[in-house]
């Protein structure tokens, strides 16, 4: 399970084991200075890549669960599609 969490000015996105009633942090990935209230939205596919709004900065967060590498591209203010590649 994964977890945004903004906390001391720093979003950073918890990994957690769950098995049976037993919940148990596998590792925390820093992500990107924050205001507030960190990511609104999250968004996880099949290869282990997260995308984390982050309307206050007006960015967008892309991180790699397997290799905790983490990103930021900006969220432009005018209307229209935007195309992002986690490399």
């Amino acid at each position: 399970m994964l977890v945004p969490l903004a906390t001391g000015g720093m979003l950073s996105v918890r990994e957690y084991a769950l098995a049976g009633s037993d919940v148990s942090l596998r590792t925390t990935i820093p992500v990107a200075a924050t205001q507030l209230f960190g990511a609104f939205g999250a968004v996880v596919d099949a290869q282990g890549h997260l995308a984390l709004t982050m309307p206050q900065q007006r960015q967008i967060a892309l991180v790699d669960v397997g290799s905790g590498a983490a990103v930021t591209v900006p969220w432009f203010s005018p209307a229209g599609p935007l195309g992002i590649a986690l490399r």
